[in-house]
């Protein structure tokens, strides 16, 4: 379930002692890029020998994965650990009267907890939706505020358009913070400037650079943009804990100073994220892609036809129910020579034959199938060896899928 507002995350939180209010923060907001961008600020900071904590989500592969430090997933035991500690405090609350908080607010809490407990001296952490009473904005030390390409999406819950979802993201941004958004933003930057202007916070307009082959860790022609994002916000904390941290932490602020473009291209280098135009067989190629709304499609779609052009390419999708599957399929489902559709599980599930009618209107060729392994076997017959397979939608099933090449691999 999905309840808006700060109420029950700011009890679960006091009831742990508010962790939170001992780390510093570098927030990510935005409607595609925010992982991405987030796993470029975490190898930059970690090249400056930085203990960097990261919250981001969902998870593509495992729970674990979206909280991490220094880039290393948080153990299983630990996360068992964790929970305990905070479900004991979600009773606590309970007990009070207050409301039992939700899986994200609980995963949001322990993410904060352990990185309390782990003394990090950074954290990165990625709004889960929207953003003004997004669980992640309990957070009150942001130094730097991010915003990655917004597009429509969630529309049942931050608006219908470009500037009322930027209005709601813009609630992240804290007194006397930095402000970094994309020159890409044309529709949201009024919209950001303005709560930014009423937080006394300076904005930066981040200008997409164009980097070379092999200087990003990350593929696709959005890395371009999100790896600006990240390049302008490390710059934006050093310059916020250069006039608000010498006190607090010189340590930090020492560390912070002596980064260089060296380190921050290195860090960019050096950035994995999986999940995102993410390559994980050859001959025939596999990608799989979190492309879930008409943003992340048009991304997907100018990759693949930088990368793939003229190559046949056979896509299988699965998606949410709450998703603009029109306005996905419209983009990628003509690129196709044939379109699998799955369905998908749990609450929010659309079925495959549902799916495969919104295909219909841009791409005939496309069949309904019963699960992802399935789809997979069959695109895999039909590309031989020459053609590209390409899933995408929603992450539960590109786990499937990595899971099963991973086990093919381990075969050979």
């Amino acid at each position: 379930m999905i309840r808006l507002g700060l109420e029950s995350i700011a009890n679960l939180c006091e009831q742990l002692n508010n962790p939170q209010n001992n780390l510093q923060f570098i927030h990510v907001a935005g409607t595609n890029g925010k992982g991405s961008t987030c796993a470029f600020i975490e190898s930059i900071l970690k090249e400056a020998g930085i203990k960097v904590g990261v919250f981001t989500s969902p998870a593509v592969f495992s729970r674990e994965e979206v909280i991490r430090i220094n880039k290393h997933p948080i153990t299983k035991a630990r996360y068992d650990k964790e929970y305990d500690i905070v479900m004991h405090a979600c009773d606590e609350i309970v007990k009070k009267g207050a409301y039992r908080p939700t899986e994200f607010e609980i995963e949001t809490a322990l993410a904060l907890n352990y990185f309390n407990e782990e003394g990090c001296e950074v954290v990165v952490i990625e709004c889960g939706m929207g953003g003004e009473t997004d669980a992640t904005n309990v957070i009150s030390n942001t130094g730097v505020c991010v915003f990655t390409s917004i597009s429509i999406d969630h529309t049942d819950y931050l608006g219908a358009t470009i500037e009322d979802i930027a209005k709601i993201k813009a609630g992240i941004i804290k007194h006397n913070s930095r402000v970094v958004i994309s020159e890409n933003n044309k529709n949201a930057i009024s919209v950001i400037k303005e709560k930014a202007e009423d937080n006394e916070s300076h904005v930066i307009i981040s200008k997409v650079r164009s980097f070379k082959k092999g200087e990003l860790g990350l593929t696709g022609i959005c890395q371009n943009e999100n790896a600006s994002l990240a390049f302008d916000a490390v710059n934006a904390f050093v310059s916020y804990a250069k006039g608000n941290l010498k006190k607090i932490n010189p340590v930090l602020v020492e560390k912070l100073t002596a980064i260089d473009d060296k380190i921050i291209r290195k860090g960019l280098k050096n950035t994995q994220n999986p999940g995102r135009f993410e390559k994980i067989w050859d001959k025939p190629v596999v990608i799989i892609d979190g492309a879930h709304n008409k943003g992340a499609a048009i991304a997907l779609k100018d990759n693949l036809l930088k990368y793939y052009a003229g190559k046949d390419i056979y896509m299988i999708s699965g998606m949410l129910v709450n998703k603009d599957h029109k306005s996905v399929m419209e983009e990628l489902a003509p690129l196709a020579k044939n379109l699998f559709t799955v369905s998908t599980s749990g609450g929010r599930c659309y079925g495959a034959e549902e799916l495969a009618r919104d295909v219909l209107e841009y791409n005939h060729n496309v069949t309904a199938i019963g699960g992802v392994e399935e789809a997979l076997e069959l695109s895999l017959v039909l590309a031989n060896k020459s053609g590209v397979i390409v899933v995408f939608g929603t992450f539960t099933i590109l786990e499937k899928v990595k899971k099963k090449i991973k086990l093919w691999k381990n075969m050979k």
